[in-house]
């Protein structure tokens, strides 16, 4: 992994940032490669080093039918030539691009239930079964997080006072506590994960780093995990034709949002300097209805 590029950290000017006195980067996550986006490009790295340590050509992990990992591990299988095995969430008649792509990687998807979906040991055992490596939904655990901490660790950013980051198992905003980026302040952004468990997060992390100030902030206007409302579409509409930046419905957009919404009431410290991790994902707006973005 080289050292941090200028293409991958954008300043971002808006008149509420300025109204506040505000210095905002964002770390331009998607730009780390074309298919394999974001945090995935982070969590999968010593995970598939695991791979190659046991051996291992098949690798066999879970998602749901538009699932950023699913999408990137199976590419990434593919481009290593191994086996994929995609566990997903949906009925076997489910269509969509991210599934299509897996399809078309060859990678061997296998439909369940909601009970199935989270039965660990199923999973753990179906993989020892076929030989294979099994990946917890999302990446998580502690190569997820080491891959996400060695990442940041090779980079040369200056201090912050807040860092802000979209959440999803945890693992990215975990990783990123872990290393050493520095600033006094952790604001993950929870896009409506049914039953989250909030205070369990905040502890790990403050496990980690227990100086950090932690807050995980959700915005129940933006409705349920995976879905939207109209609104946000417009906002990513207007987000990219000011700063040029392409945003998520599932994670980043929300991010965003939820950021103005702060600044905006005065919740984050006027003359600050805040970085904003843009975990990418692009490839999740394939759900969006034709014509409704602009990039």
């Amino acid at each position: 992994m080289e050292k941090i590029q200028s293409t991958l950290l954008k300043r971002i000017e808006d008149p509420l940032f300025n109204e506040y006195n505000l210095e905002v980067d964002v770390f331009l996550g998607y730009r780390l490669h074309p298919v394999i986006s974001g945090n995935k490009y982070m969590k999968l790295h010593f995970w598939m080093e695991k791979a190659r340590q046991m051996n291992v050509n098949h690798i066999i992990t879970k998602g749901g039918p538009y699932s950023n990992h699913l999408h990137a591990t199976a590419f990434a299988c593919k481009e290593s030539g191994w086996q994929f095995t995609a566990v997903v969430k949906a009925n076997e008649h489910t269509k969509s691009p991210t599934l299509n792509d897996l399809k078309n990687w060859h990678a061997n998807c296998v439909y369940v239930n909601r009970a199935a979906y989270y039965n660990e040991e199923k999973w753990e055992n179906y993989s020892k079964e076929l030989n294979a490596l099994y990946i917890p939904m999302g990446g998580e655990g502690e190569e997820g997080m080491d891959g996400v901490k060695k990442f940041f660790n090779e980079q040369l950013f200056q201090p912050y006072d807040y860092l802000v980051c979209s959440i999803g198992t945890g693992t990215t905003i975990k990783g990123i506590a872990g290393s050493n980026l520095k600033a006094g302040n952790l604001i993950g952004v929870q896009p409506g994960i049914k039953n989250y468990d909030t205070e369990r997060l905040v502890n790990d992390i403050k496990k980690i780093k227990p100086e950090i100030s932690v807050k995980i902030i959700e915005d129940k206007t933006l409705r349920p995990f995976g879905q939207f409302p109209g609104f946000l579409l417009d906002e990513m509409n207007n987000w990219y034709l000011q700063w040029e930046i392409p945003t998520d419905v599932v994670y980043t957009a929300k991010m965003f949002r939820v950021l103005m919404l702060q600044i905006a009431a005065g919740r984050i410290k006027s003359g600050s300097r805040l970085l904003l991790i843009h975990t990418g994902g692009l490839q999740g707006n394939r759900s969006v209805e034709s014509g409704k973005l602009i990039f």
